[in-house]
């Protein structure tokens, strides 16, 4: 996400938040469908996951975090 204020440019850092590991988005420069398309070609449990770009929090530093829901692995038995 880019914020443009009185004609200056600034890359808002995004983190996603998988289970209990946090890790920076390395492609927070690029909008937020395409960051998690690259994210979830990255780690496959992510891929049946829909998130929003609304569905980020807001944080302290100003950065936005995405918590993605775990989903438990099918077992037989």
């Amino acid at each position: 996400m880019t914020l443009r204020i009185e004609g200056k440019t600034e890359t808002v850092k995004r983190f996603w938040k998988i289970g209990a590991t946090v890790m920076e988005d390395p492609f927070s420069g690029l909008p937020f469908a395409q960051s998690f398309e690259l994210l979830a070609k990255q780690r496959s449990s992510v891929r049946h996951t829909q998130m929003f770009e609304s569905d980020g929090q807001i944080q302290d530093d100003g950065s936005l975090l995405y918590e993605i829901p775990v989903i438990p692995p099918k077992t037989n038995g």
